[in-house]
């Protein structure tokens, strides 16, 4: 099980590559000491397992920028597409 002391953690989602599973999910520091502030400084992270117990921490994927910015809000969720594959409904006809 993947646990961060010093962050909350919640949605996740999970990619295997064929050699290892991917862990993405949101995350936001304790530091915040209000839980409901989580929600506006939620960043995607990153964890890889070769058993689905046993997670090390690969980094972040998105975080906020610092306002103001384009980008000075908080990412939700997310989705893993395999290049080449036809994902998210795509396809090419025969």
């Amino acid at each position: 099980m993947l646990r961060l002391d010093d962050s909350w953690l919640w949605d996740f989602w999970l990619a295997d590559d064929g050699d290892r599973y991917h862990l993405f999910f949101l995350f936001a520091a304790r530091a915040l000491q209000d839980e409901r502030r989580r929600h506006g400084q939620a960043a995607i992270g990153h964890a890889v397992s070769d058993d689905l117990r046993s997670w090390a921490r690969a980094g972040d994927v998105v975080a906020a920028s610092e306002a103001p910015a384009f980008d000075d809000v908080a990412t939700w969720t997310g989705s893993v597409v395999r290049p080449g594959t036809g994902g998210g409904g795509c396809s090419t006809p025969a």
